[in-house]
């Protein structure tokens, strides 16, 4: 009912207080470095680790390659499930995070996370960099097909959530565009092709640019 709708609001929205300023983001200016980056920080008494392999850098932001990105990164986590969980048993959770960002700099970022015995983490990470190298050379139409269904089931249950709405709205306003897109994520995702994933990885994806900093435990 809009007018108990309208009444809700006005007693408990527009009562709070508000500052009279207009707020704005700041950039603090933190770029990804350059070359290889190799980081051991040591904390706890566990005796497990947790690595990051990040490959990230600047990139124009653009919502076909977003999504072709987005599609880059659960192929590699359907591959790095298989092989380091699956295959070498080497950790119980793979994680892989592809995303392009506008906002404060047009960047991209792929994070691959992963626990392991901290023995293993040397040969853990040569595994992720083997189905990087894999993904560049071609990847396989199977995992595509995969990949792209991972990423349209969930969007049909997003468009029932109003914190999806909210979000969406939120960011094309802050970047610019129409809100029609977020109706039109299907209709992209359904254009887009094996062959342009890989090269989106090619573009993104480069084994001799990345950050990996591991967590191991305290020396005794």
């Amino acid at each position: 009912d809009w007018e108990q709708l309208r009444s809700l609001v006005t007693t408990y929205l527009a009562s709070l207080p508000a500052a009279d300023r207009a707020e704005q983001w700041r950039d603090t200016d933190i770029d990804p470095p350059m070359g290889l980056v190799d980081h051991v920080v040591r904390s706890g008494i566990e005796p497990r680790s947790i690595s990051a392999v990040v490959f990230a850098g600047d990139a124009e932001w653009d919502r076909q390659e977003a999504i072709t990105l987005a599609a880059a990164g659960e192929m590699l986590q359907i591959r790095l499930r298989e092989t380091l969980r699956e295959d070498l048993g080497g950790t119980y959770f793979v994680n892989v995070n592809a995303n392009l960002q506008s906002l404060p700099d047009h960047e991209y970022q792929i994070s691959v996370f992963y626990g392991s015995d901290p023995d293993r983490t040397d040969e853990l990470l040569n595994a992720v960099i083997g189905e990087v190298e894999w993904l560049l050379e071609g990847g396989e139409q199977e995992y595509f097909d995969t990949a792209t269904e991972l990423l349209r089931t969930p969007r049909q249950e997003q468009l029932r959530e109003n914190g999806f709405w909210l979000n969406q709205i939120q960011t094309i306003t802050q970047r610019g565009g129409s809100l029609d897109t977020i109706l039109q994520f299907e209709e992209t995702l359904d254009a887009i092709t094996l062959d342009q994933v890989v090269a989106v990885a090619q573009r993104y994806l480069t084994p001799g640019r990345y950050i990996r900093v591991v967590l191991l435990p305290e020396e005794e």
